[in-house]
């Protein structure tokens, strides 16, 4: 894990600092995702493999030391993942305003096809964190292996997506609300299709303005390499979101968008990412995309 510093003059070089060195023992080995900052600057984040022998999954916690340039005095595990609870957490976790945390796992759950949990805080400083599967994928129309995170939206509902299921086996964006009773509701915003010209396989969103959800689509597109979509809210609650595609992906220019990583939209809606391959070297891209 590490962290870039800008420079104090413009045009400067930047500051390379290695934050965290992860031992492959029970701190976790291959983060797959990005960090989020939660209260007090410290780093939350998941790896998708614990040891280099056993491969449970689980969250991890870097604090800050308060030293300049984000040092930190170590990292700590927060919960292991592993049946039936959820396994493989490979995309970027969210945070409330009560410090819990929201995430997805690939797998586990009673059908094995992928969870949404959460994480809440301890009481008391150095105590267990509690985690709560809120909502386990059951295939089909239903949706499977949620490789993009979610995000929380008003009154305690979870936007995510899954990059398999739905009717055409093309993944789906999902709504999930809380019920009496600890339930939660899963409720389908996008039903993607085949990936023949049209966008598949939806990895992560994030919120643009006036509450349009942004997000990748890691196949299909003009050229079967990936795209760009929005998803418009109904005037009236409880209609369909409208569909948007905004731009599909094609050499040079980067290809495949990646499930795990980090979509971010800017108040004037530029959308920036990162694509798995492309680029003028063949191996990968950043990409800024204009309205």
């Amino acid at each position: 894990m590490y962290s870039l510093t800008p420079p104090a003059v413009s045009g400067g070089s930047w500051t390379f600092t290695n934050i965290y060195e992860f031992t492959g023992g029970n701190d976790g080995a291959s983060p797959g995702a990005g960090v989020i900052i939660g209260p007090g600057s410290v780093l939350y984040g998941t790896t998708q493999y614990r040891g280099a022998r056993i491969k449970r999954r689980h969250s991890f916690l870097a604090e800050s030391s308060g030293q300049p340039r984000g040092c930190v005095d170590g990292g700590h595990s927060l919960y292991f993942y592993g049946p039936p609870d959820g396994g493989e957490p490979q995309a970027t976790l969210a945070i409330d305003g009560d410090g819990i945390l929201y995430g997805t796992t690939r797998y586990g759950g009673t059908a094995h096809l992928g969870v949404v949990f959460s994480l809440a805080p301890p009481a008391a400083a150095g105590g267990a964190w509690t985690e709560t599967v809120l909502y386990s994928f059951a295939g089909g129309a239903y949706g499977v292996t949620p490789s993009g995170g979610v995000l929380p939206g008003t009154g305690g509902v979870l936007y995510g997506s899954t990059s398999g299921g739905g009717t055409a086996n093309g993944g789906l964006v999902y709504l999930l609300t809380p019920t009496s009773g600890g339930f939660w509701t899963e409720t389908v915003l996008r039903d993607f299709p085949k990936c023949h010209g049209q966008s598949c396989y939806p990895g992560p969103l994030a919120w643009g303005p006036n509450g349009v959800l942004y997000g990748v689509a890691t196949r299909g597109g003009a050229q079967q390499d990936g795209s760009v979509f929005a998803l418009q809210p109904p005037a009236t609650p409880g209609l369909p979101w409208t569909f948007v595609p905004l731009y599909s992906f094609a050499p040079p220019g980067g290809n495949f968008p990646y499930f795990g990583e980090t979509l971010a939209v800017s108040a004037s809606g530029l959308i920036y990412g990162t694509t798995f391959q492309g680029g003028t070297g063949t191996e990968a891209t950043v990409f800024s995309l204009h309205p």
